[in-house]
């Protein structure tokens, strides 16, 4: 069953599933134990107190030495600061160094690189041309922030998406995964197997593996979030399923 939680009112494990945890934590913050673990900064700023590899998403919104909302840090590190941040750990082995990644807007799918150059098309990932193939979205842009290929994770994904005013994801699923998906800005309605969930910024919903489903942004308004998976380290792994047919 979907859970829905008020990412701005609780702290600790908020979801604890086979395939890993998800937990929400404030101010400094240690990444260590024999767990493949992640922290996502969903608010205010972090700055790393060691070294860690990294920024393959270049940008980002931190300062030169800091973390910003949609940056993050992947395997063993410590954190300062005030920042909100989002902690993903997953069953796998924790990697032996730290990587970071630095948030960018979401880019175009590989089904908008339609009649483009083929330089242009070649900019596409994967993971895009998997969601392309697969189908089922309307006006939704994508960019992969850590990942398998980017990063070198084994069990867990995170990404941003956008969603243009009448953009939607229509019911689909992930046999392999757990998905999260957390709103920044705007807000519509995450649709769930048991009905339609409000979304609105700060709040995050939980996806069981193998579960339907969806989202449409409201009318007018343009969504940004960001989502990932627990047990995959890409799209492909997770799997993606649309109408009845498997990708």
């Amino acid at each position: 069953m979907t859970t829905l939680v008020r990412t701005s009112e609780v702290d600790g494990v908020v979801v604890g599933t086979a395939l890993g945890t998800i937990a929400l934590h404030t101010g400094d913050f240690a990444l260590e134990g024999d767990a493949e673990t992640a922290a996502l900064v969903i608010a205010g700023e972090a700055h790393l107190r060691e070294a860690a590899q990294g920024d393959p998403s270049g940008g980002g919104r931190g300062g030169a030495d800091g973390l910003g909302v949609g940056d993050g840090v992947h395997g063993p590190a410590r954190l300062g600061g005030t920042a909100r941040l989002l902690v993903l750990t997953s069953r796998h082995p924790a990697p032996g160094e730290a990587k970071t990644w630095r948030f960018a807007p979401a880019g175009r799918t590989a089904a908008q690189h339609a009649g483009r150059t083929a330089a242009e098309h070649a900019g596409a990932t994967a993971a895009d041309h998997l969601l392309a193939d697969g189908g089922g979205f309307t006006d939704m842009g994508v960019r992969w922030l850590a990942t398998a290929d980017t990063l070198g994770t084994a069990g867990l994904v995170v990404a941003t998406s956008t969603f243009a005013p009448g953009g939607h994801h229509e019911p689909h699923r992930h046999p392999h995964a757990d998905e999260f998906f957390l709103v920044l800005r705007g807000g519509g309605y995450h649709h769930a197997s048991d009905g339609p969930i409000r979304l609105d910024p700060g709040d995050l919903v939980h996806v069981p593996a193998g579960e339907p489903h969806g989202f449409r942004t409201d009318p007018g308004t343009v969504t940004t979030a960001l989502y990932g998976y627990l047990g995959a380290g890409s799209l492909d792994q997770a799997g993606y399923e649309v109408e009845g047919g498997a990708r």
